[in-house]
């Protein structure tokens, strides 16, 4: 069943460069049952920015984004919701 574009919300995580910080950004999701629709990853300079669409309509968003600020290697995490970047130029993005 699809998922209505404004319950998404994007979870943005900018950490230092670290083969490993997808993987632990990841493995955090596993045991609380939320799932990424799209995961984006891409590096800037010495930061690796991993961008995340979950489900915005709970209230883990809050805990998952206080949770990564308190992993070593993150610099930067916050939620924004889906909604606010969908471009009709490209609408696959919306797609689930």
């Amino acid at each position: 069943m699809p998922l209505p574009r404004e319950r998404l919300a994007i979870i943005v995580i900018e950490a230092e460069h670290c083969p490993l910080v997808l993987e632990r950004i990841l493995a955090f999701f596993a045991p609380r049952g939320v799932t990424a629709f799209t995961i984006r990853v891409r590096r800037v300079g010495r930061v690796q920015i991993v961008e995340l669409e979950i489900d915005g309509a709970t209230e883990k968003v809050r805990t998952i984004v206080h949770h990564m600020r308190r992993l070593p290697m993150v610099r930067r995490a916050h939620a924004e919701a889906f909604a606010d970047h969908y471009d009709p130029a490209h609408p696959a993005r919306a797609k689930l």
